[in-house]
């Protein structure tokens, strides 16, 4: 039977363009899934690589927040210490165990030497100060810059801080005391760290320091440098290693960096404006921006003067804050106080006399038990889980695998320090006393003496050739505030809010670069109170005169001289003879008036607890421009308290009062306070009074500030009364109004009408910016 030409042809005039489709899917999900799995350095030879990397995002997802932690336990789970990860389009070798990491820091340290550039914070936050020391590529501007910090942080050169040394601890234990009430009160160790490390970064940079432990400029170089912090880690910021997210619309990450970036750039711009106002005046200080500046034969460039000063300021900030209160958690423990005795007892064998010690402290390294406490601090608490990523310049021949040039090496400092097999079974344990001779019956309380050490005692100071250029500089200012406190106080863990001393979950941030450690209290025990107020009072003597020009503009707090002029200041902000100010006066205040409300402030000053008194002061004449009274109520109130806080005090009324429109404006705000706070804890902001002559300077803005962030440490509600004029100020800053409470001023023979605005800020997750008048 003959078949027609079309009968045998149909079929396969279809089916070549069906396979052709089929091919060409093919084709496009291989080349998808190429470009999905690709990345900067192809698959490496004879490393393994951990299961499990999806397209695009690589390992990413399955690192999780904790990569420091994750890769130690793939280390345990698959039996390598060495492996290689992907992180979106960028592969990575990572060393685990101690030996694995030193020796490639160490033994390849030429090959290691390169750090990767990556977008968020190369590309975007330092595109105006210049990168980090530590986080620079290899080349001669980033040689130049290491050999500056290197001289001016190198053992020869820490002499020429004493003075600073002394000054700086001095202010640790002298504001401990007060503020503890000499161990009456339970109190939290970080913040009086944290600016001994910033005041020591900023001295070294700029000659200058802040003496407050909330001062504003202090809080926000804090503020932004963690948040820096948080978008250099690959687990916080995926746009690193997958670059189609950098251009999704309206990108928060970007948008966060350059808010970041311009607060830094303020507060670096004003620190080095101030050095060159000092060097016109000729009152700067010695540090490191004044000598570049007066050095017209200088190699640097100003963004190379800026790079050293950011890297000292942004480095030690966090890390030296991280590691000493993170120790003084662990001494504070009941098993720590053991080693805090045998330390005590170890400063009183190499100094009998504890001024001698208080003396020497900052000048030498003497109490070997100190050194081994510092080891083990720097140790266990690996404030740097992961180390700042290296770059290979040539090939690593590892173990007949060739890691070829341009690969990113990733150091599990964590992992090594922890290290059983290194340190023993106890690598998990802090125990300053690894680093001593056996202690036997013989020796229990000493003599100590350290174990000879061959290399570098642990990887939080990183090894080889691009090791901290600070480890001799930061070593020596735990030295100097761990033998002031330990030979003033035992230190004994709060009941209520005790330290986390787990060496992975005592930070509170696992995705920051920098670890911050969890909030905790203690309680400070005087050893001998009058020895302690010995060394203090010498050591005010020997410090009185240093670094005195601190940096002013921002905000403080009071002191007693500075009551009467706060009166005065009320006086002028408010004393009118028109508005609802001429209603509430009959006539004006004398001079014993005032100094009844001057002596009223100061029994508040004086005796209660709550209330925190803060100035702001002009930075050219340090007059007074602005001060604040903040009620902080850090426990519930009883019901008689509160109930005593409603009637106006008599000690308040002066006779040129006009009583009764004292008592309708103010009593009802007073009862509704009451109903809307009631006994809980909160933050009251009950004073805020600025100089007429210096408003729109932002000077209330700060001592708002002050107080917004205390109350977000606490988690506490912030609750004021605001007038119609301030209450736009305030609603910007993240206030509520609650109620209104209305005021008739027709019915005392004044025109109109008023209302007071009841407001409340809830707690933030972290301090605000505020928004300035």
């Amino acid at each position: 039977m003959a078949v027609s030409a079309l009968d045998v042809s149909a079929p396969w005039a279809v089916l070549p363009h069906q396979y052709l489709a089929l091919v060409g899917v093919f084709v496009a999900a291989c080349v998808l899934y190429k470009f999905a799995t690709h990345t900067d350095i192809p698959y490496i030879k004879g490393i393994p690589e951990i299961p499990g990397a999806i397209p695009v995002a690589g390992h990413l997802f399955k690192l999780g927040e904790d990569h420091a932690t994750t890769c130690e336990k793939w280390w345990r789970e698959y039996g390598w210490s060495v492996f290689q990860i992907r992180l979106g389009n960028t592969r990575a070798v990572v060393f685990n165990s101690f030996e694995d990491c030193r020796n490639v820091l160490v033994k390849h340290q030429s090959a290691v030497i390169d750090r990767p550039k990556l977008y968020t914070f190369h590309g975007v936050i330092s595109s105006t100060q210049g990168f980090t020391i530590g986080s620079s590529p290899w080349d001669d501007s980033c040689k130049n810059k290491r050999k500056a910090a290197g001289t001016a942080l190198s053992r020869p050169a820490l002499r020429n801080y004493y003075p600073m040394f002394d000054l700086e601890s001095f202010c640790i234990v002298r504001d401990m005391q007060k503020d503890s009430k000499a161990g009456e009160f339970e109190i939290s160790v970080r913040p009086y760290i944290q600016r001994y490390a910033l005041n020591t970064t900023l001295t070294l940079c700029y000659g200058i320091r802040m003496d407050e432990v909330y001062d504003t400029l202090l809080r926000e170089i804090l503020h932004v440098g963690s948040a820096i912090s948080l978008l250099r880690s690959a687990s916080e910021n995926y746009q690193d290693y997958i670059p189609a997210l950098r251009y999704l619309p309206n990108n928060e990450k970007n948008k966060r960096s350059k808010e970041l970036r311009a607060r830094r750039d303020a507060y670096l711009n004003h620190l080095l404006d101030k050095v060159r106002e000092m060097i016109k005046n000729g009152t700067d200080k010695p540090c490191i921006s004044a000598a570049i500046l007066k050095d017209q034969e200088t190699k640097l460039t100003g963004v190379e003067v800026s790079s050293i000063c950011l890297s000292l300021v942004s480095g030690g900030f966090e890390t030296i804050p991280g590691t000493l209160t993170s120790c003084l958690g662990s001494l504070a423990t009941s098993e720590g106080q053991i080693f805090q005795e045998r330390a005590y007892a170890d400063i009183k064998r190499h100094y009998p006399n504890i001024n001698d010690a208080w003396e020497n402290s900052y000048q030498e390294e003497k109490v070997p038990y100190l050194r081994a406490m510092i080891q083990e601090a720097g140790r266990y608490y690996t404030v740097s889980a992961m180390s700042l990523p290296r770059k290979t310049v040539t090939e690593v021949n590892w173990n007949g695998a060739v890691i070829p040039p341009k690969t990113m090496i990733l150091i599990n400092a964590q992992a090594g320090n922890h290290d059983t097999d290194h340190f023993g079974p106890t690598g998990d344990k802090f125990d300053p006393e690894r680093w001593l001779e056996p202690i036997t019956a013989e020796n229990y309380m000493g003599p100590f003496v350290e174990k000879p050490l061959h290399g570098a005692a642990h990887l939080s100071f990183g090894a080889g050739a691009r090791a901290c250029s600070g480890q001799y500089i930061a070593v020596r200012l735990l030295y100097a505030a761990l033998i002031r406190i330990i030979s003033s106080y035992r230190i004994v863990a709060s009941e209520s809010e005790p330290p986390n001393t787990d060496y992975v979950d005592y930070n509170q941030f696992k995705t920051a670069l920098v670890a911050i450690p969890r909030d905790f209290k203690v309680k400070l025990i005087p050893r001998d109170r009058g020895m302690t107020e010995e060394c203090l009072a010498s050591a005010y003597d020997r410090t009185k005169q240093h670094y005195k020009e601190d940096v002013k503009g921002f905000e403080g707090a009071m002191e007693e001289g500075d009551i009467p002029a706060m009166t005065q200041l009320l006086h002028k902000a408010y004393y009118s003879t028109t508005g609802i100010s001429g209603l509430l006066y009959n006539d004006p205040p004398s001079q014993a008036s005032l100094e009844k409300i001057t002596q009223t402030r100061l029994r508040a000053f004086r005796e209660d607890p709550c209330a925190h008194h803060i100035k702001a002061t002009d930075a050219e004449t340090g007059e007074l421009i602005a001060c604040a009274r903040w009620n902080i109520y850090k426990h519930a109130r009883s019901d008689e308290d509160v109930e005593r806080s409603v009637p106006i005090p008599e000690d308040e009324l002066i006779p040129e009062f006009n009583v009764p429109v004292h008592t309708a404006l103010f009593g009802p705000l007073r009862r509704a306070r009451k109903d809307i706070m009631g006994t809980r804890p909160h933050a009251y902001l009950a004073t805020l009074v600025t100089d007429p002559d210096h408003g729109r300077r932002g000077a209330g803005g700060l001592l708002v500030q002050w107080g917004l962030e205390r109350a977000d440490e606490r988690g506490l509600d912030t609750y004021l009364e605001s007038s119609p004029m301030g209450k736009g100020l305030y609603e910007k800053n993240g206030f509520e109004t609650v109620k209104d409470v209305p005021f008739d001023l027709a019915g005392f023979g004044g025109e109109g009408a008023f209302s007071h605005a009841c407001m409340i800020r809830r707690p933030g997750p972290s301090p605000r910016k505020i928004v300035a008048a």
